[in-house]
């Protein structure tokens, strides 16, 4: 299998733009440097501006080394994504409990949404109720409670407009 990689050297402040496989640009809609200022209380550097370019054009596994920020990253295309699609919620999919509580900790000081934390010692019917509400902007959830919710009917991923999985090496 062949392996992608992105050149992320297109950036300049001001309006952005990214760089089409066929090396034309195309500029991101409502995607100024001030825009992504404002979407979470930190401010992005510039290499996780282009990443976030990158992903709001295409579906992509983004690589970062730890502590660069890859969770900002996540947050900031969560946030953008629940703008531009307000009937729907982000989905953050993690592979053990104690990031669900630390994740979505993360993503609600970041952005402010109302985040719903699930794993299999919290889940309830009055919680997945509210999900189904719409009483949440973001789910953070562990890969098993997702499956489990799903096989069961009891969530639909009709409700989301993006799905991150963190730590998506675990994933099988």
């Amino acid at each position: 299998m062949g392996e992608m990689v992105h050149n992320f050297g297109w950036f300049t402040a001001g309006e952005l733009s990214v760089q089409k496989d066929d090396g034309s640009d195309r500029n991101v809609e409502h995607s100024s440097s001030s825009d992504l200022c404002s979407i979470t209380k930190t401010v992005p550097r510039n290499y996780q501006v282009k990443a976030f370019c990158e992903v709001l054009l295409r579906n992509m596994i983004v690589v970062m080394p730890t502590g660069t920020g890859k969770t900002l990253l996540a947050a900031l295309l969560i946030k953008k994504m629940k703008m531009l699609n307000p009937e729907h919620m982000g989905l953050f999919v993690v592979d053990r409990i104690p990031l669900v509580f630390q994740q979505a900790d993360y993503l609600q000081y970041e952005t402010g949404l109302r985040v719903c934390r699930v794993c299999g010692e919290n889940k309830k019917i009055k919680t997945l109720r509210k999900l189904n509400e719409g009483k949440y902007d973001v789910l953070v959830v562990t890969a098993g409670c997702l499956v489990s919710m799903l096989e069961r009917e009891q969530l639909d991923l009709r409700l989301f407009c993006t799905i991150v999985v963190d730590e998506c090496h675990h994933t099988t």
